[in-house]
């Protein structure tokens, strides 16, 4: 089980786009992650104003608009989730949705993937640590395309 480190794809379509390279941490969690039928799911690290391209580089909003309308799996005007940290707090979502013409769902806050495909949305617990602080859960927010 894995995807193909080439083109970021999982041969056995959970995930559709993963942003992360095989050997990350959370990857084999990514792999687990089955979004909802119909909707594009794109996994990946990211913060409010960029997501992370897997090997140290930032995309802009139309680089991966660019990458997700490239997946043989993506189809025109196909909602998309797209679970990478806090991409949600800001713009980021919202430019996503206009660039690729498509409603975009991101998380407010971080995303915890587990192996079993589950995702808590939630920030660290204070201090920060590798656990999700469920008394403070945050939500995947939805971006409707063209603010509809």
């Amino acid at each position: 089980m894995g995807a193909n480190p080439l083109r970021s794809v999982d041969p056995l379509g959970l995930a559709d786009l993963i942003l992360l390279k095989p050997s990350a941490n959370g990857y084999a969690n990514a792999v687990a992650l089955k979004g909802p039928p119909g909707v594009f799911s794109v996994v990946g690290h990211g913060n409010p104003g960029a997501a992370n391209d897997g090997y140290g580089g930032l995309l802009t909003p139309a680089e991966l608009a660019q990458r997700i309308r490239r997946h043989p799996k993506y189809a025109e005007g196909m909602p998309v989730e797209l679970y990478a940290c806090r991409t949600g707090q800001e713009d980021y979502a919202r430019d996503l949705a206009e660039e690729l013409e498509a409603d975009v769902s991101a998380p407010n806050e971080r995303g915890w993937i587990y192996r079993d495909g589950r995702v808590i949305i939630a920030p660290h617990t204070s201090p920060p640590s590798e656990w999700p602080d469920l008394s403070r859960r945050g939500n995947m927010i939805l971006f409707p395309y063209g603010g509809k």
